[in-house]
Formats: structure tokens, C-alpha cells, sequence
């Protein structure tokens, strides 16, 4: 009967018909829990500079160890303190050296087959910019033994390592036979 269309619609099936208006007008707009194309590219960029910095910092790394001082490799991102006087030093190989807040110098090069530099520290008051120059031991723990400031803005660490040694030096060291000096006992 002809005269019953949409009587189902006016008896209380608005319910179904809201629901349905819902769901039509939901449908093609983007849930809650989905992301844009704009924020999944967004993180796609922050993942990639991401990346592109860590490649950055190992290629710097690499380079700061050419073949001949692959026996240096421990160090790489190591940090070395040692407390002289009333200062206290720290040196990040491969970055940077610091006498408590004072840069004394970022890694700036390899000097001989021992001896490596940090120049461009902070200016000195009328002066010249800090560097610290270090010299490697031979001893079986890295450890930053000593610093000096033989010269104005001029600082010089000695470090040991087990890089610095000679085989002779390793052979005593591995059979106790190495003399210990005056200095290593203090």
C-alpha cells in the first residue's frame, strides 16, 4: 500500500536514520587515531635529519682516526677527568677539552704518532685562544695522569693508553717485568 511509504520513518525508526546521517557524515573524514600525510611526513623528515646527524658524527669519527691510530679507537667519545690543583679537567677525545667550565679546545688534529691537539679553547683575557696539547703513554689503563700550563693559554695533558706502547713496552707489561718510575708511584 502506497499510502504506508515511509510510515516506518515516522514511527520511530529515527534512531536508524540518525545513526545513518552519523556514520555518512564521519565516513571520509580522517579517524581520530589515523595521521595525516603531513604529520607522517613531517616525522619522516625529523627520522631523516635524525639519521643524517648520526652519519655526520660517525663519519667525523672515522676521521679522526686515520689507519695508523686505529689503536686509539677505545677513545672515541670517551671522556677522561682528572682533578690538578683546583681545577678540575676533562677531555672528550675526539670533541673537546675542558678545564672546568673554560673550553680549552675542540679536537683539532694528530700531531705525531703519540701526540694529538685541541686548539680554539676560549680567549684568553688579552690573550691568545686556550689549546691543550696531549701526550700518550705507554700503560694499560686509559687514564688522564697528568695537565700542566708550561706557557700562557697553553695546556699540556699526558694520557695513558694502551695505543702509545711499543711492543717491548706491552711484552713488560703483560710479564710484571716493567719498572714502575717515581712518577707512576705517586
Amino acid at each position: 500500500a502506497k499510502w504506508m511509504d515511509g510510515a516506518a520513518d515516522a514511527m520511530g525508526d529515527g534512531e536508524d536514520k540518525e545513526e545513518a546521517e552519523e556514520a555518512q557524515a564521519t565516513e571520509g573524514a580522517p579517524d581520530a587515531t589515523q595521521k595525516s600525510a603531513s604529520e607522517e611526513e613531517n616525522e619522516a623528515r625529523t627520522k631523516i635529519s635524525s639519521h643524517k646527524d648520526k652519519i655526520a658524527k660517525m663519519q667525523a669519527n672515522l676521521d679522526a682516526l686515520p689507519d695508523d691510530k686505529l689503536v686509539y679507537a677505545s677513545l672515541v667519545g670517551k671522556t677522561l677527568e682528572k682533578k690538578v690543583g683546583e681545577f678540575k679537567y676533562k677531555v672528550t677525545f675526539f670533541t673537546s677539552a675542558m678545564q672546568d667550565h673554560t673550553s680549552l679546545g675542540r679536537w683539532s688534529k694528530w700531531t705525531g704518532r703519540a701526540t694529538a691537539e685541541f686548539d680554539h679553547g676560549t680567549m684568553c683575557w688579552g690573550g691568545p685562544e686556550r689549546k691543550m696539547l696531549i701526550a700518550f703513554q705507554c700503560g694499560v689503563e686509559e687514564a688522564l695522569l697528568d695537565v700542566l700550563e708550561p706557557s700562557r693559554c697553553v695546556y699540556e695533558g699526558v694520557v695513558s693508553h694502551p695505543g702509545a706502547c711499543e711492543q717491548k713496552d706491552l711484552d713488560e707489561l703483560v710479564e710484571g717485568t716493567r719498572v714502575v718510575g717515581v712518577r707512576d708511584e705517586l
